[in-house]
């Protein structure tokens, strides 16, 4: 072989080595930018989280600030507008006793009286109760294990007929009190 031709060879590899290593030194290169770039965006997403947690601690949470706040406003509303509720009534109620007087009335017509002594039947009304919430919680939950009705809330179905059941026990307590009313005043 010629020296040139040895040259034009050895040129020629040297080329192509030159060429490989510049193709491996540029993807060294961006994987290297790739993991410097993905180091940069974890440690602002870090030092993001840090700051957000900062702000949780010190109250600067825009969504939670005002709650203590309102925790507390709520019930002392609550007893205020009740205490003036009660006033506004025992003012109205003193006003229609005075307007009574004023007009020769008897202010004691305002009282109700009821003939029914409250605890006359309390143990039947306690009793009906009781029958009724429990023959809503079988009801309830026969309901539950035997349809597809429970499969995502049981407890809604089990509570409704519980009330549901026991309104049906208070109405027939009324209607059977109303009853041995009617013959006791009749008799």
């Amino acid at each position: 072989m010629s020296i040139p031709l040895r040259l034009a060879c050895l040129l020629l590899i040297t080329s192509t080595a030159l060429a490989d290593t510049t193709v491996v030194s540029r993807e060294v290169r961006l994987a290297t930018d790739s993991t410097y770039q993905q180091f940069v965006l974890d440690s602002l997403r870090a030092e993001n989280e840090a700051q957000l947690h900062m702000q949780t601690l010190r109250g600067n949470d825009t969504e939670h600030r005002y709650l203590p706040f309102v925790a507390l406003t709520i019930p002392i509303i609550a007893i205020i507008g009740l205490v003036v509720i009660l006033w506004r009534r025992g003012e109205s109620n003193r006003q229609i006793r005075l307007a009574m007087i004023e007009k020769g009335m008897d202010p004691s017509l305002l009282v109700e009286r009821s003939d029914e002594n409250p605890k006359k039947y309390a143990s039947m009304r306690f009793g009906l109760l009781a029958t009724g919430a429990g023959l809503g919680l079988i009801v309830g939950s026969i309901l539950v294990n035997t349809t597809n009705l429970g499969d995502h809330a049981p407890e809604h179905i089990v509570l409704s007929s519980l009330l549901l059941f026991s309104g049906a026990g208070l109405v027939v307590y009324h209607i059977i009190a109303r009853k041995l009313e009617r013959t006791s005043s009749g008799a």
